[in-house]
């Protein structure tokens, strides 16, 4: 039995994707920075214990909680501040006010994660992938 753990910034953005793109500006920063940073562990079949077999704990970015939280899963508040946020943009919030609700009860969201949310409304809730 074998696993590896890798960084979440692991591997490169393909540049077939950039060309499809055809970006007219430079694009935001991406996961995939070109990181090496890898944890391979393998079941010793005789001692019946895990083993590192090889270990890299370098990264080639920045780490630590502030980049921790920034990420958009750490991101998202809970259902019930949620539902909140919605009702408050439902009677004509404006996102700013929202943001700042959020942030008083604890969720770090962006002003992005707000507009993504509203677009998400608009939408009638069927863009699984915001908030």
């Amino acid at each position: 039995m074998y696993y590896r753990w890798v960084c979440k910034h692991f591997g490169r953005q393909s540049a077939s994707y950039i060309k499809r793109r055809g970006y007219k500006r430079a694009p935001r920063s991406v996961l995939p920075c070109g990181c090496s940073m890898s944890i391979h562990v393998s079941l010793d079949r005789v001692s019946k214990k895990y083993v590192v077999r090889r270990l890299n704990t370098d990264h080639n970015h920045a780490t630590g909680p502030a980049e921790f939280a920034s990420y958009a899963t750490n991101r998202r508040p809970d259902a019930e501040l949620l539902r909140k946020a919605r009702l408050m943009m439902q009677h004509g919030m404006k996102a700013r006010s929202v943001k700042q609700y959020l942030h008083m009860h604890g969720a770090k969201v962006t002003i992005r994660d707000v507009y993504n949310l509203r677009l998400k409304m608009s939408l009638g809730g069927h863009c699984f992938y915001l908030l």
